[in-house]
């Protein structure tokens, strides 16, 4: 049997410990516990990551769009939607048959021209009451940085939101939310939300953080637009965002 002598073995610890001290000078090895900030921001990942994970694929591209924004977006989780009483809602008696692109390609404005020239995917409808006017127009903002096609229209006047065409026709608000590839609609006031969305994580304004303002993102889980699916074609998931302080911008788009 090898006898090792003390010395011998403090000769054999100390190399062994200078290569431990420059590994973790070089990032690698003899890793320490991360710290607490490092440990939040691994949790936040690994929730973004779930939380995407819930998506559709062309869901999270429009998502990954409104992160950018400095609201802040995270989603929530799935919720259940009334699709023939949000169609009845935002249609006001407008048909979803018919050609729509056709329709709406006879119509003189920039505006339309642009949203029958981007692809389905690349619409987005957004729609909000009042309350959800300038969290709907930042995210508009932001929407149309990121290449897509928004028509804005209020819930409660039935009228587009900044927009060239002002006050809309039925039929014509219709048509663009026949041929949307999704529909962004502003929740936060529960008239809005409690009859189109009866499942929503917070059915009641008390439940709503303080501060906090809500979306739901609609999309066709098949189909290319909104016209073209079933009524229970759809997968709907809310997101929670922390509003900024700046007024809602009216004008001309």
């Amino acid at each position: 049997m090898m006898i090792v002598s003390n010395t011998a073995q403090a000769r054999i610890r100390l190399p062994a410990a200078v290569l431990c001290a420059a590994l973790l000078l070089t990032g690698s090895g003899c890793r320490t516990k991360p710290s607490a900030e490092k440990a939040a921001e691994l949790r936040a990942a690994q929730a973004r990551a779930a939380s995407l994970a819930r998506l559709v694929p062309r869901q999270r591209d429009v998502f990954s769009t409104l992160e950018s924004n400095r609201l802040h977006p995270s989603v929530i989780g799935t919720v259940g939607t009334e699709m023939p009483a949000f169609r009845g809602a935002v249609e006001r008696g407008a048909s979803i048959g018919g050609d729509h692109l056709n329709q709406l390609a006879g119509v003189k404005s920039a505006e339309t021209d642009l949203w029958v020239r981007t692809p389905a995917e690349k619409r987005v409808f957004l729609v909000g009451a009042i309350s959800d006017g300038p969290t709907i127009w930042q995210l508009s903002e932001t929407l149309r940085a990121g290449g897509y096609a928004v028509f804005l229209h209020d819930f409660r006047q039935g009228q587009s939101l900044r927009s060239s065409l002002g006050e809309c026709p039925s039929a014509l608000v219709g048509a663009y939310f026949g041929t949307a590839g999704h529909a962004l609609v502003g929740v936060s006031d529960t008239a809005v939300r409690g009859p189109l969305f009866p499942s929503t994580t917070a059915p009641n304004a008390s439940d709503v953080s303080a501060g906090m303002r809500r979306a739901i993102l609609i999309t066709p889980v098949e189909a290319a637009t909104i016209g073209e699916a079933g009524a229970t074609d759809f997968v709907a998931v809310e997101m929670e965002m922390r509003p900024l302080t700046i007024p809602h911008e009216g004008g001309e788009h």
